[in-house]
């Protein structure tokens, strides 16, 4: 084998160990709670020592901030894809919160929820966590632009965005902590698609 199949192939097992840790630091996010996730619990679920994450990420903070800028690539990522994929004759901005709150309760979100809120006691991950968010609502903005150009000559067009991820956010959590039955949360996300037709489609049209 030569130098540079070497090289490939121990890129290819480092990436796919970086993966592995990085799948198993979220979902132990999301079952243990940012105080409750520790590199011997990911190393654990990852199936690799803690000396191997510990090769990639010195720090438990730089395990985790690698894992939550890892979620929030891939929240951006579904949302782009979800919106092009949305198929003729469905009510695209409908379609779109469906997508919102499906991620909302998804174990990527309860992983990403976990650490932004687990980590306001740690100043340099938070802040770090911060910057993340700001960038994915950025780019989730941007998408929306993209996905829905015929809405961005009403007034609330560029506020809708963070006013559906805030909602669905909020009802989610609420729903986590049994503060809000699912059947009242679909109604909240019923009531999300009724704002929707008033704002981007009061003539009733289906965009």
């Amino acid at each position: 084998m030569s130098k540079s199949s070497i090289r490939r192939s121990q890129a290819d097992r480092s990436a796919s160990t970086i993966s592995r840790v990085l799948d198993a630091a979220s979902d132990v996010l999301a079952e243990k709670g940012y105080q409750g996730t520790t590199t011997t619990l990911v190393a654990e679920r990852a199936g690799v020592s803690r000396g191997a994450i510990l090769h990639h990420f010195p720090t438990r903070s730089a395990l985790l901030l690698a894992a939550a800028e890892r979620l929030l690539e891939e929240e951006v990522t579904a949302f782009r894809r979800a919106v092009d994929a949305i198929p003729e004759g469905v009510d695209r901005h409908h379609a779109a919160i469906d997508f919102l709150w499906q991620g909302a309760r998804g174990n990527r979100h309860r992983a990403w929820t976990e650490l932004s809120f687990g980590a306001r006691s740690d100043s340099d991950v938070a802040d770090a966590a911060a910057g993340f968010s700001r960038h994915m609502h950025e780019r989730i903005t941007q998408v929306w632009t993209d996905a829905f150009p015929e809405s961005q000559d009403v007034l609330v067009a560029g506020l809708a965005p963070d006013f559906a991820t805030a909602l669905l956010d909020g009802v989610a959590h609420r729903m986590l902590i049994g503060a809000v039955s699912p059947q009242r949360a679909t109604e909240l996300v019923e009531a999300l698609k009724a704002l929707s037709n008033l704002f981007f489609n009061p003539e009733g049209d289906t965009q």
